[in-house]
């Protein structure tokens, strides 16, 4: 769950149901520890993804009014890693496979295949940061190498080169 988002979790027996208002929860389902007609959904202000076996993310962005945009709006993204979620907004089900994507704004479902970007952003790591977070991690173990070099250089210049007798 990412800070700022607001949802309610309701558990009854054979269903368990996310209410995510807005912001972003990423949600991973074992298929095989759920029992014969359990469901587990996430539901937002338009649009509800059942789920069974899957690890997806859904995302809830609210617009507020502006001159542009006279009413707000809500968009909800659903971006599936693995497995198979039904989207259903109005009287539409798109089924949305892995490394795909829907994005439900109003009454109108667009889906696709997500780029490595949208991929990274889903997660929460834009591609800057995972990329500077890799090279202090590189840096990091240069680091560590050249300052295990430097005490093994000491150690040997301090070692007598032989005994005495």
């Amino acid at each position: 769950m990412r800070e700022r988002s607001a949802l309610t979790i309701t558990e009854v027996p054979g269903r368990s149901t996310i209410d995510l208002d807005s912001g972003k929860v990423a949600v991973a389902v074992a298929k095989d520890k759920m029992r014969p007609g359990e469901q587990i959904e996430v539901k937002t202000p338009n649009a509800v993804a059942a789920v069974r076996g899957t690890v997806f993310i859904a995302e809830v962005i609210r617009a507020s009014a502006s001159a542009n945009n006279a009413q707000g709006g809500t968009t909800a993204n659903f971006y599936v890693l693995t497995g198979q979620v039904a989207v259903t907004s109005g009287t539409q089900v798109i089924t949305v496979g892995p490394n795909n994507f829907a994005t439900v704004t109003g009454g109108i479902v667009n889906t696709g295949i997500m780029s490595p970007a949208m991929r990274a952003n889903a997660a929460g790591w834009p591609l800057r940061e995972r990329h500077a977070e890799g090279q202090r991690r590189r840096e990091r173990r240069e680091a560590d190498r050249d300052e295990y070099d430097r005490s093994r250089r000491s150690r040997r210049a301090r070692r007598p080169l032989s005994r005495p007798r």
